[in-house]
């Protein structure tokens, strides 16, 4: 048949058993794809011989056969597998097989592969399909997927195969999603604007600030820092170099920001003390921060959502509300 071509000749440097059972597999395919299959075994290891090159030929002259059996084309076979293939020391292949864990950014259908593909010189026999199904099971690198195959009671390894694939597909869409959301949010933001004076001040006191709590604390957990309102290590602050989504300031997050924006009211002036109408509200400086606890402290809620953790905001209101002048005073 036209078109098939012959596997490269048998490379006997490195692991020659390795390349031995590629060879063999792929002169397999090229007997059956060029209708060579059904000829005679004189003519198979004729053909075997010319594809697997002149070493191969020196090779299969020291074989201790007699000249009929050098016509057998399975005899021929056995005799360089034979010759490839070295007394595996099986204690060795199984200490192997059972150190293998999922490395560090490896898919989990190539460690499955590897896994599949050592048991084979294990001679576990008819275990070999739970064997590789434990060793998934204590070498995978997830940890709530390890935690979720140990639920099940009768896991087979299809099952196992399954639910690894499952996992690592849902984190994958997850990262997308994930990633969206945050390119979304970075094009809706668009180019920051120049820091203002006071906003420098504010920057520079920052990191004055935070210089100082590196030179005189002692190494050790805050007890409740002002800038991310959660416990770190002395100088990892988490906020320090992130803008501020309320006052726009560096080096601090806005669930505790001081500045809280308190927006002017641009209104329709009319005679009468009766209620006002918002047209637009502009921010021009920040008159006055109130904090409470309220301001402090976002109404969110965890939720699971294909095996992830996904937070969401409950209450999508207002978080600043607006008074008029006259009023503001008065309180």
């Amino acid at each position: 048949m036209e078109g098939c071509h012959p596997p490269r000749g048998l490379n006997f440097n490195g692991n020659m058993a390795d390349n031995w059972r590629r060879f063999k597999q792929l002169f397999e395919i090229y007997l059956i794809a060029s209708g060579n299959e059904a000829k005679s075994s004189e003519v198979k290891v004729a053909i075997l011989l010319n594809a697997a090159g002149e070493e191969a030929v020196e090779v299969f002259s020291t074989f201790n056969l007699s000249a009929e059996d050098r016509k057998d084309f399975d005899k021929v076979v056995n005799h360089f597998e034979k010759f490839t293939t070295p007394k595996r020391n099986v204690v060795v292949e199984r200490f192997i097989f059972n150190q293998r864990c999922q490395e560090e950014g490896e898919t989990f259908d190539v460690f499955v592969m590897d896994l599949k593909k050592l048991v084979k010189s294990c001679e576990f026999g008819d275990q070999s399909d739970s064997v590789v199904r434990d060793r998934i099971v204590l070498g995978v690198g997830d940890a709530s997927l390890q935690e979720r195959m140990l639920r099940e009671s009768d896991l087979s390894l299809e099952r196992a195969i399954y639910l690894g694939k499952t996992a690592e597909l849902s984190k994958i869409r997850a990262q997308t999603v994930q990633g969206q959301n945050v390119d979304f949010v970075g094009r809706r933001s668009g180019a920051q604007k120049p820091l203002s004076s006071r906003e420098t001040n504010w920057s520079n006191k920052d990191e004055t600030v935070n210089k100082s709590c590196q030179n005189g604390e002692k190494a050790g957990m805050f007890s409740s820092c002002w800038k991310c309102n959660r416990k770190h290590v002395k100088g990892k602050c988490p906020a320090y170099g992130k803008r501020c989504h309320s006052c726009n300031n560096l080096n601090h997050f806005s669930v505790v920001c001081r500045y809280k924006d308190v927006k002017d009211v641009v209104v329709d002036e009319s005679e009468d003390n009766g209620d006002y109408y918002v047209n637009s509200i502009n921010v021009h400086h920040i008159v006055k921060c109130i904090e409470s606890a309220s301001t402090l402290k976002e109404w969110n809620k965890t939720l699971i959502i294909e095996g992830q953790p996904v937070t969401f905001k409950l209450d999508t209101g207002a978080e600043v509300n607006v008074l008029p002048l006259s009023i503001f005073i008065s309180i």
